[in-house]
């Protein structure tokens, strides 16, 4: 018996807090896997910092809603089928004795919409109003970010999120051509990273977002 005011035992903390984040890891899992195509989200691939962006569940859905794709990303990122696997402890990574469901899906990045193949669990995908403040604020704190292009990408999402539910697939398209002020914007970014290319064209810039960079 621990007597009132007394701190818990180092291991009583530990524990503690491992069921905790076991409990929160779980609770994640079944609410975020459910995701549904055209959802917002935040997504995350190693070596980038999570970012805004739109998730599909298979390439038949990108191409009905008219987003261009190069055939090479499509034929590299192959969605796999659901399988069963292991399940690990969130906070150990033991096996549990139980198993779940590996999912996964396409997620296209705002603002320069490349695509890169995901597993869907909490990880890598999270509800993007949920996960605002937590994911918004890491990345413009950090100071290896590329905070224009975040801002950016945080303006497109948002802006699909006003459009509610419902909103129609070539919404999704519109969005992904820029503004003749983006347009600007990016050449002069262009022009400051690489000034010894000076007859570079605005749509040779936009034209680059379909480089497969993986975020």
């Amino acid at each position: 018996m621990v007597a009132r005011g007394a701190k818990k035992p180092t291991g009583a903390r530990d524990a503690a807090a491992q069921e905790a984040m076991r409990a929160r890891h779980e609770a994640l899992a079944l609410v975020e896997e459910h995701f549904r195509d055209f959802d917002v989200v935040w997504a995350k691939v190693h070596g980038f910092p999570w970012w805004p962006g739109v998730l599909f569940h298979s390439w038949d859905v990108v191409r009905r809603a008219g987003i261009r794709t190069d055939p090479k990303i499509v034929a590299s990122l192959v969605v796999p089928p659901p399988e069963k696997v292991p399940e690990l402890d969130a906070a150990t990574g033991v096996e549990t004795g139980r198993v779940r469901v590996r999912r996964h899906c396409l997620v296209m990045f705002l603002d320069k919409f490349n695509f890169s193949l995901v597993e869907i669990d909490p990880s890598n995908v999270a509800s993007f109003t949920a996960h605002y403040q937590v994911y918004e604020h890491a990345v413009m704190g950090s100071k290896k970010s590329k905070k224009t292009e975040f801002r950016r990408a945080l303006v497109k999402a948002t802006q699909l999120l006003h459009m509610g539910n419902g909103y129609a697939e070539e919404d999704l398209v519109m969005l992904e051509e820029p503004s003749p002020a983006e347009k600007k914007q990016r050449m002069e970014e262009v022009g400051l990273g690489e000034q010894e290319d000076e007859d570079a064209s605005l749509d040779d810039a936009w034209d680059d977002r379909e480089m497969a960079d993986d975020a």
